[in-house]
């Protein structure tokens, strides 16, 4: 049975777009990629002390959408998420339930005040979400800057980061999916 990962638009994210984004995840991750139907605006997310969306209450519709034969699903989503304890988070995954989410709120060039670049956040977008799908596959933060698994906390991180898998999380994973 082939390794499959459900990519979910959420919202206002555009199904296109979001085809767009987890190009990269079948050639990094070997695994084969299905688009499936969208999620609603989350508003039952919203906090409205924030101003931002619960990524947990999302994580757990999108994981309620997942089928039998899928290794996880992933949401991508326009809203700004948060989880506590930190101001933002550009995605979150749940490996228990095989879930994850991306925002790509802030991975737009002009939220810092740049001018709208649809390539720069198509690549932000690619690589937050092979980062998450490495999430869902098994891998952890990586020490590698240039490593695909690196956490970012910031743009800067993701730009320079790129969808590469370093040679340790390469081994990793193999070793990972060996054990499956």
């Amino acid at each position: 049975m082939p390794a499959i990962v459900q990519v979910v638009p959420v919202g206002a994210a555009a199904r296109s777009f979001v085809r767009d984004l987890a190009e990269p995840v079948s050639s990094v991750f070997g695994v084969e990629v299905c688009l499936g139907p969208p999620l609603a605006e989350p508003k039952y997310a919203f906090n409205k002390d924030r101003q931002q969306y619960h990524s947990a209450a999302i994580l757990r519709r999108l994981a309620a959408t997942r089928g039998r034969e899928q290794l996880g699903v992933l949401g991508v989503a326009e809203v700004d998420l948060f989880i506590p304890d930190t101001p933002y988070v550009f995605g979150e995954a749940d490996r228990e339930s095989h879930s994850a989410i991306v925002s790509l709120a802030r991975l737009r060039p002009e939220f810092n005040g740049a001018a709208q670049d649809n390539d720069l956040l198509r690549a932000r977008g690619r690589t937050e979400v092979v980062h998450e799908v490495g999430h869902l596959l098994g891998l952890s933060h990586c020490d590698d800057p240039r490593c695909v698994m690196y956490f970012s906390s910031s743009v800067t991180d993701t730009d320079r980061k790129g969808c590469a898998l370093c040679n340790d999380c390469r081994t990793e994973l193999a070793r990972v999916v060996r054990g499956r």
